[in-house]
Order: structure tokens, then C-alpha cells, then sequence
């Protein structure tokens, strides 16, 4: 008789099923969001080019560029003395042979050098708390928002003095003193510092500083992600995210700790649930995200005074649609029904967006900046050019003549930040292929789309570029 085998009993007939499902489960949701976890990519390098910055990874460059150099240059005056007939094309290349020689007979000592000189110039640029090495700020705005965040940590809030219930700045203009208005950047210094200190103890508050521009990047290349991925699919939204975070002018901008971050930030977040209000489905979510975009140009003032320009921006931008709509409407019936127009399911879309957008970003700026902020809306883009005046005989010494903002770009210029003609070309492209939507279209409409072309690229060339402004737009 053969032995008797062994059967699965019902318990592991039961666990191998329940495995089975969640498998299936677990692969079900991996199939639906897989292109969510692309996020990655762009997450990472900004935080490795970040890092960069905070522990000062540049200075191995630095080194070893000096090292090099010193050594290149003896080899360089000796090989001179002793061969001063020599052409200088065959002098170079004998120069060239006897430093890769030198480096690989002296490769120890090389390397032990460059790690000296490096810590040497990091020193330079840190400070110590702890037992760790931390990196200072670069720029004066920097220490401005410093200022304040150690206010909120000594005094719990941010003014120097307040006299009269009225927050005052006594160092900017000192011995006078000037109204200190409120912003968001301090607030977030002192917070991600309480955040961290904890598991931290020498951790500063600079260092928190130095951490809050990346904290908000990273967000906002997530948020990018996002949106274009609902928009315009997985390579468009890789690229966007990417490009975004190495862009050379948001880095420069941004690597420090002034509040040019929250300029990037919040119109991004702004444009997002407003593009989410757009393509969802019912009016109800329509307004909810609406109202969530008008919460925002509240925040938004909290971080910058120029939170007009993308309140205006929108409006403009639905009503531009709407209006464009309704002339394709009445030019393909051949007729303007005014009544049909108003009962249309357009007009109540733009309504759910609008009505709710104004009115809650109206309701927050009250709130947050107060009700005087709302004239701003209307008032400062008519007198926009004030703020270009850098010349101000009530000041001395005039530190805003040292303003970067208040000089003004040429069109050459502003291509120079975008990457050169290539991407500036690429960049205008898109745009034509965007009110195309289709590649299709582009070619049914070839007639137009090809000048189109043309003209973008000759605009993106340097003769282009060198036109008079208003020759330009």
C-alpha cells in the first residue's frame, strides 16, 4: 500500500485565496497608478541639487580645481625656463603629459591635499553648533527673514518692537524705525525649526532656513507632476517637473532664503485646483476647487504683494475662453442667440468657476491682508511701472539701487535664463501645438501652423530677440 498523502486542509486552501486577492488587489492599484510613482524621478533631483547647497558639495570642486592649478602652474613655469624655444602648441601638450604623470606618481598625496583644502574652504562658509557643520546664508534678504523668524522664537512674534499696537522694523532704516507688514517666509522658518529641533538638538534655526525653499520645491514639482499628468500624460508631466526643478533662474532664485520660492509655489498651486475646477465633472466640484483657488490668492498675499497679477491673470484667462466660445458658437449657427448663450451649459460652467473664485478670493484677502488689499486688483496694474523706480531720494545710502529686481531684463537676456534659443524655441512651440490640441490639426491647418512656426523661430533667434520691444510682441 503507498502512503497516505497529505491534504491542504481548509485554513490553507483559505490563506492561499486570501493571498491571491490582495495580489490581485495590490496589482490592480500598482496597473492604476503606476505613472504616479514617477514622482519620484523629479523629487529626487531636486533634492540632490539642493543638497548640494546645504553641505556646500561645491567646495570639492573648488579644491580640486586649486590643487590642480597650483601644481599645473609649477610644472607649467619650469618646463618654460628650461625649453623657452619651444612652440607653445608642443609646450602645452608636454605640460599636459608631465602633470598626468605627476598625478598618478603623487596620487596619495593629491587626495589628502584636495580633502584639506576642502574642509578648509567649508569652514570658511559654516559654523559650528553641536558637533555639526552648518552652512550660512549668502544673501542679505536672507538674514532679513531671519531676523524676524528669531523673533517669533525669543518673542513670539515677529516685530522688533511694537509700539501703539503697531509692529515695527528698527534696523532697516535705523535709527528710524518702519512698519513691518506680515509675511508667510518667517512663519515657515520657525515652524520646519520647531518641527525638527526636537529630534535635532544643535539643529538652527538658519539651518531650518536653508531647508524651507527645498521643502516648498519639492511640492511644487509634485504638484506640476500632477497637473500635467491629468492634462497631457506621463512624458509630458516627467519633463515639466524636471525642467522646473533644474530651471537655472527658479534655482538661483531659490537656493537661498528669500521668499522668491512662494512666487513659484503658489501660482502653481493657484493654477492647479484651478485647472482641476475646469475639467471636473458637476458644478459642484467646480466650485469647490474654485473656492479652493481663491483661498489660495488669499494666501498668496500673505507671501507677496504682487498676488494681483495671477488674480487678473485667471479672470482674464476664463473669460477669454468664455468669450472665444461664444464667437466660434454664433459663427458656426450663424446667429447670437443671447438667451441660448445664457442657458448654455458653457455659461454655467464659467459661472461655478468665476462667481465662486472672486468671491472667495475676495473674502480671504480680507481676512488675511485685510479689506484694503482687495483695490490692489484693480489698481496696481495701472500703476505697475512705480515699482520699477529704483531711484528713491528718501533713502541714503540708496540700497535699492542694489536690487536685482528693479533691473530690467532685455528679451536676450530672458532667453539666456530659459536655456538659450533651443528651449526658448521649444517652449514657444508648445504653445502653438497647445491651441492646435491635436498634431492632426496642426498638419489640416498647415497654412497657418507653418508661418506660425517661422515666426517663433525667427523670435527666438539673436536678430529676433535684438527687436524694439513693442516690434516684439
Amino acid at each position: 500500500m503507498g502512503e497516505k498523502q497529505d491534504l491542504p486542509s481548509s485554513e490553507e486552501e483559505f490563506d492561499a485565496a486570501a493571498i491571491g486577492n490582495i495580489i490581485k488587489k495590490v496589482k490592480k492599484i500598482f496597473v492604476k497608478y503606476w505613472p504616479y510613482l514617477l514622482v519620484i524621478i523629479p523629487i529626487f533631483i531636486t533634492l540632490f541639487i539642493r543638497a548640494h547647497t546645504i553641505d556646500l558639495a561645491i567646495a570639492d570642486d573648488w579644491s580640486t580645481s586649486a590643487v590642480y592649478n597650483f601644481y599645473r602652474g609649477n610644472i607649467d613655469s619650469q618646463l618654460r625656463q628650461q625649453n623657452k624655444n619651444l612652440p607653445e602648441e608642443n609646450l602645452k601638450k608636454t605640460i599636459d603629459e608631465q602633470f598626468s604623470i605627476f598625478l598618478k606618481e603623487n596620487k596619495d598625496q593629491i587626495k589628502e591635499q584636495i580633502k584639506t583644502t576642502s574642509n578648509q574652504m567649508k569652514n570658511f562658509y559654516q559654523y559650528e553648533s553641536g558637533g555639526h557643520s552648518y552652512t550660512y546664508m549668502g544673501d542679505i534678504d536672507s538674514y532679513y527673514w531671519l531676523r524676524q523668524a528669531k523673533n517669533i522664537v525669543e518673542k513670539g512674534y515677529i516685530c522688533d518692537v511694537i509700539e501703539n499696537r503697531v509692529c515695527y522694523d528698527t534696523y532697516t532704516v535705523a535709527p528710524n524705525k518702519v512698519r513691518l507688514p506680515k509675511s508667510i517666509h518667517p512663519y515657515s522658518i520657525y515652524y520646519t525649526y520647531k518641527a525638527i529641533k526636537p529630534f535635532k538638538q544643535d539643529f538652527t534655526l538658519m539651518q531650518a532656513q536653508l531647508i524651507v525653499p527645498t521643502i516648498y520645491t519639492v511640492i511644487t514639482a509634485v504638484l506640476v507632476f500632477i497637473l500635467v499628468l491629468r492634462i497631457k500624460g506621463i512624458l509630458a508631466a516627467l519633463v515639466s517637473s524636471v525642467l522646473l526643478s533644474v530651471s537655472p533662474i527658479f534655482l538661483s532664485r531659490s537656493l537661498g532664503s528669500d521668499t522668491d520660492v512662494y512666487n513659484i509655489l503658489f501660482p502653481v498651486l493657484i493654477v492647479f485646483f484651478t485647472c482641476i475646477s475646469f475639467v471636473s465633472e458637476g458644478w459642484k466640484k467646480k466650485i469647490i476647487f474654485s473656492a479652493i483657488s481663491g483661498i489660495l490668492i488669499g494666501a498668496y498675499s500673505f507671501a507677496w504683494i504682487g498676488w494681483w497679477y495671477l488674480f487678473d491673470f485667471i479672470i482674464i484667462a476664463i473669460l477669454a475662453d468664455y468669450f472665444f466660445y461664444i464667437a466660434k458658437s454664433s459663427y458656426q449657427s450663424r446667429k447670437f442667440d443671447f438667451k441660448r448663450i445664457f442657458k448654455n451649459e458653457k455659461t454655467k460652467d464659467v459661472m461655478a468657476i468665476l462667481l465662486p473664485f472672486i468671491i472667495v478670493s475676495f473674502i480671504s484677502l480680507s481676512m488675511i491682508s485685510g479689506f484694503g488689499e482687495i483695490n490692489a486688483a484693480y489698481k496696481n496694474p495701472l500703476g505697475f511701472t512705480k515699482a520699477k523706480i529704483a531711484a528713491n531720494i528718501n533713502l541714503w545710502p540708496n540700497v535699492l539701487t542694489t536690487v536685482a529686481e528693479f533691473n530690467e531684463a532685455s528679451i536676450p537676456e530672458i532667453i539666456g535664463h530659459v536655456w538659450g534659443k533651443g528651449f526658448f524655441f521649444l517652449a514657444l512651440l508648445g504653445i502653438v501645438v497647445l491651441l492646435y490640441k491635436k498634431f492632426k490639426n496642426m498638419v489640416k491647418n498647415w497654412f497657418v501652423a507653418l508661418p506660425s512656426i517661422a515666426i517663433i523661430y525667427y523670435l527666438a533667434t539673436p536678430r529676433g530677440a535684438n527687436l524694439e520691444l513693442f516690434s516684439y510682441i
